[in-house]
């Protein structure tokens, strides 16, 4: 099963829920997490850049139809979201995976990069 990134738009008044568009269009799992400070972009976690099912964060905006990579690299990422103001993106690196040889111990790191 492939998971991919849905949106639709909400009406309080209703409430109503217009028909759901797929966002991403790759053949990548793409897991949805939040939405940029300004509500345009969904923050996403995908594995779109090939090997070893790593998970990237992009960004797409809801008007295009290609994502941009925020973040990317070897180590896996998980539990993306935007600070209160938008200007980071936080993330979490899990700890080493069962069967990779450890370098130190067992440790969540937390990081953060710029939004921009």
């Amino acid at each position: 099963m492939q998971l991919d990134v849905y949106v639709a738009e909400f009406f309080a008044k209703g409430p109503r829920l217009t028909t759901p568009r797929r966002l991403t269009l790759d053949d990548a799992d793409d897991l949805p997490l939040d939405w940029t400070f300004d509500d345009s972009s969904v923050l996403f976690l995908s594995t779109r850049t090939g090997g070893n099912n790593i998970f990237d964060i992009f960004t797409q905006r809801i008007d295009q139809n290609s994502a941009e990579r925020v973040v990317s690299g070897p180590e896996q990422k998980m539990v993306a979201r935007m600070n209160p103001d938008g200007s980071q993106i936080i993330y979490l690196v899990p700890p080493n995976l069962p069967g990779v040889v450890s370098q130190g111990p067992r440790v969540r790191r937390l990081k953060a990069v710029p939004r921009g």
